[in-house]
C-alpha cells in the first residue's frame, strides 16, 4: 500500500495490433507528464490516459511474438487476478494533427452563431447540440466546433450588449465537456482524447479573456507573477499554474503561497488552469479568520492536500484530486468531478464534501462532527477502500457505488464498500449505501451494524442522494410519482429498500476495534 500507487492505462487495438501502456507514479502529475511526453514523440495519439486509479500493487504482462511485436497485453492485480481493461476506443493527437475545416462547417457556423447571439440561453442550448453531434462526430469535427466556439465568443465580445453574459455562458459550456464526457455516448472516439481536446482549447480560450475584460480579470503567470490589489469584489483572478513549483512559501514560485498573497491583497474569485500536482490549493492558505466568500475552479490535476484545512468557500476541481483531500476541513463546500486519493477527510471537523469517483482508504478517519462547524456531510458516487471512517466521531456519509463504464453508462460496482474494517474503533457517524441487490457483506462492517432508515431521517438522506446524483449529471426523472435514475440498464426507485445504512456498534475502545 506504499507508494508508487498512481496507476494508469492508455490501451488501444487498431487494425488487430494491440498497443498499451501501464504507468504507475507516486502522484498523478507525473502520469500527466508522462502521457503528454509520450504523445508528443507519437508513442501514443492522446495526452491523456484512459483510466487512472490508486492500486496496492499491479503487473503488466506483455507477449511478444518471435519478430518482438506484441501480440497479448495483461494486466493482473498484486494476488494475480486480471483487471478487465475495456474497449476505449480510438484515439486523437490534439499536439500532432492539424485542424481541418470539416465538410458541415457552413452549417456549423451558423449554429455557432445562432447560439452566441444569445448569451442567456447560449450554454444549455450549446451543451445539447454538441452532446447530441457528439457520437456522429469525428475527433476533428468536435475539436473544430470547440476552436470555433472559442474565437468566435472572443470575437464577439466587444459588440455584445452582455459580454460578461456571453463569456460565462461559453465557460460553462467548456466546463461541462471537461466534467461530464464520461457520461457520454462518444460513438468509437476514446473519451480521453476528446478530455484532452477539450481542455487545450479551453486554456487557449481562458488565455485570451484578460485583454477583452481588463477590468474584471486580471492574469498571473510563472513569468509575470505580481498581483495587484483586486479592482472589486467580483474581479476574477486568473492563474495560469504552468511552471509553479509543487510546494514553497515564496509567492513568485509557489501557487498555494501565491493565494495567501493574493488574498491579502483583496482577491476573492479565482480560476487556476494548466494545474499539475501543486499542493494545498485551499481556502485555509489564505487570512487568519473564515473565508467563507471565497470561490475557486480549478482546471488540471491539483497535487495532495486538496482543499485541506479549509476555513469556508466554495472550491470546485474539475479532475482528480490525490491524497489528503479535504484533510482537517472545518468548513466549506469542496466539490471533485472525479477521484480523490487516500485518506480524504483525515481529522475532519465539518463541511460540505462531493467527490463523484472514487476514493482510496482511510477516509474521514478520526475525524468529529464538531457542533462549532458546518455539519460534516459527505458524498462519494463511487466508493471507499478498507478502514473508511475509522475512529469517526459523526457525521453524514453516501456511498453510491457506482462508475461510468467506457460507454458512458451508469454501472454499480461490485460491491458499494470495497474494503473492511469499515468504522473500526468509531463511536458515531452514519454511513448510507444504495445497495440494490445487498451485496454489502457483514464481514466488511464488524464494527458496524445495520440500522433501519428511519422515516422521519429519509427526506434528508434522500436529498444527499438525488445532490450526489445531480452532481454527477444522472437524469432523476418521475415515474409512477416516484423519482428514479439508471444505472445498469435498470430503473431503480429513490426509495429506502434500495440503501443500507451502517451505523457503528459502539462500545469498543482503542486498538479492541482493529
Amino acid at each position: 500500500d506504499l507508494r508508487p500507487s498512481t496507476t494508469a492505462f492508455w490501451c488501444e487495438n487498431k487494425n488487430g495490433k494491440p498497443r498499451a501502456f501501464s504507468i504507475i507514479a507516486s502522484e498523478e502529475q507525473a502520469v500527466q507528464q508522462m502521457m503528454q511526453l509520450l504523445d508528443a514523440e507519437g508513442l501514443v495519439d492522446g495526452g491523456a490516459p484512459d483510466e487512472t486509479f490508486v492500486s496496492n500493487g499491479m503487473i503488466s504482462r506483455f507477449h511478444y511474438d518471435e519478430q518482438g511485436t506484441i501480440h497479448q497485453v495483461e494486466f493482473l492485480d498484486r494476488y494475480g487476478q486480471p483487471i478487465e481493461v475495456p474497449e476505449y476506443g480510438e484515439h486523437y493527437s490534439f499536439r500532432r494533427t492539424p485542424l481541418h475545416t470539416p465538410d458541415q462547417a457552413t452549417e456549423l457556423e451558423h449554429t455557432l452563431d445562432e447560439l452566441l447571439a444569445n448569451p442567456a440561453k447560449a450554454a444549455e442550448q450549446a451543451i445539447q447540440w454538441i452532446e447530441s453531434g457528439l457520437p456522429e462526430w469525428d475527433f476533428n469535427t468536435y475539436r473544430w466546433v470547440l476552436t470555433r466556439l472559442a474565437e468566435k465568443s472572443v470575437a464577439k465580445f466587444a459588440g455584445s450588449s452582455d459580454p460578461k453574459g456571453l463569456r460565462e455562458a461559453v465557460q460553462r459550456i467548456f466546463t461541462h465537456f471537461v466534467d461530464y464526457l464520461r457520461r457520454m455516448p462518444t460513438g468509437r472516439k476514446a473519451k480521453s482524447s476528446l478530455l484532452d481536446i477539450t481542455r487545450q482549447v479551453l486554456y487557449y480560450w481562458l488565455d485570451a479573456l484578460p485583454a477583452h475584460f481588463p477590468q474584471e480579470i486580471v492574469p498571473v503567470t510563472i513569468q509575470h507573477p505580481e498581483v495587484p490589489e483586486a479592482p472589486a469584489p467580483e474581479a476574477l483572478l486568473f492563474v495560469d499554474a504552468t511552471g509553479f513549483q509543487p510546494e514553497g512559501t515564496d509567492p513568485r514560485h509557489t501557487l498555494a503561497a501565491l493565494l495567501r498573497h493574493a488574498y491579502d491583497r483583496g482577491w476573492r474569485r479565482y480560476v487556476l488552469y494548466r494545474v499539475n500536482g501543486q499542493r494545498l490549493i485551499s481556502t485555509a492558505v489564505m487570512g487568519t479568520a473564515d473565508t467563507d466568500d471565497v470561490e475557486i475552479d480549478v482546471y488540471g490535476t491539483p497535487g495532495e492536500y486538496f482543499g485541506a484545512f479549509m476555513q469556508g468557500g466554495t472550491i470546485r476541481c474539475h479532475g482528480n484530486a490525490q491524497n489528503f483531500c479535504a484533510m482537517g476541513m472545518h468548513h466549506g463546500n469542496l466539490i471533485v468531478y472525479g477521484n480523490a486519493g487516500k485518506v480524504c477527510g483525515y481529522a475532519s471537523k465539518g463541511g460540505k464534501v462531493v467527490i463523484l469517483g472514487d476514493i482510496v482508504d482511510r477516509a474521514w478517519t478520526n475525524s468529529v462532527n464538531d457542533p462549532r462547524c458546518q455539519e460534516l456531510e459527505v458524498h462519494i458516487l463511487g466508493s471507499a477502500s478498507k478502514y473508511c471512517g475509522e475512529s469517526l466521531m459523526g457525521g453524514r456519509f453516501f456511498f453510491g457505488g457506482m462508475y461510468f463504464d467506457a460507454s458512458g453508462a451508469l454501472r454499480i460496482q461490485e460491491r458499494p464498500y470495497r474494503g473492511t474494517k469499515l468504522l473500526g474503533g468509531a463511536s458515531r457517524g452514519k454511513m448510507l449505501f444504495f445497495d440494490p441487490y445487498k451485496r454489502l457483506d457483514p464481514h466488511q462492517y464488524t464494527h458496524g451494524k445495520v440500522e433501519p432508515l428511519a422515516p422521519e431521517e429519509w427526506p434528508r438522506w434522500k436529498e444527499m442522494v438525488r445532490t450526489t446524483l445531480r452532481e454527477a449529471g444522472v437524469p432523476i426523472r418521475q415515474q409512477n410519482g416516484r423519482e428514479v435514475f439508471e444505472a445498469d440498464g435498470k430503473t431503480f426507485a429513490i426509495v429506502p429498500e434500495h440503501f443500507t445504512l451502517i451505523v457503528p456498534k459502539g462500545g469498543l475502545k482503542g486498538y479492541e476495534s482493529h
